[in-house]
């Protein structure tokens, strides 16, 4: 009986252990979202005033590209991963005021379509230029503004990235 309650408690402390270093990168996750939110906020307004976002201040180093990536690539990982990728995601896009979108389309479309730049991309630095620079394909709009557009928007982005993963142009 006392082997069976040994075994109870090391798996007990096991589990424990599990979710306090799940916890313990959720909130590095959402530190580091906590840090660049002034940036993203300063880059989504240049970007809503001009249109655009001049390629020198988007760097692949940008924290506010980095950690977008980086939630996509978490987005891959294990279950715990992925749930606290989740929440970070979910609690960002629950600060992000999109007018006239529904949220919850949002929070379920914009990590896989990350994740599928990611992976056609693989290069972050050929990412971040994708993402920022207005392309004539998506009428004259960046791919990130699109992402932040109507369901259409995302749809046909991600249309656009299995093609270009594919090689057909088109």
């Amino acid at each position: 009986m006392s082997a069976g309650i040994t075994d109870s408690a090391e798996t007990t402390r096991e589990a424990v252990e599990a979710l306090r270093s799940s916890l313990a990168r959720r909130q590095r996750i959402a530190a580091e979202l906590a840090e660049i939110d002034k940036e993203i906020a300063v880059i989504s307004s240049r970007f809503q005033q001009t249109g655009s976002v001049p390629l020198s201040e988007a760097e692949p180093d940008v924290p506010a590209i980095a950690t977008l990536t980086a939630l996509a690539e978490n987005w891959q990982q294990g279950k715990v991963e992925r749930d606290a990728a989740r929440v970070v995601l979910e609690d960002a896009l629950g600060r992000v005021e999109v007018p006239n979108h529904p949220t919850e389309s949002i929070k379920s479309t914009v990590p896989e379509i990350l994740l599928q730049a990611v992976e056609t991309f693989e290069d972050r630095g050929r990412l971040a230029d994708w993402l920022l620079e207005s392309r004539h394909v998506f009428g004259g709009r960046s791919p990130l503004a699109l992402l932040t557009g109507t369901d259409q928007d995302r749809e046909w982005l991600s249309t656009i990235l299995g093609r270009i993963e594919h090689s057909v142009y088109s």
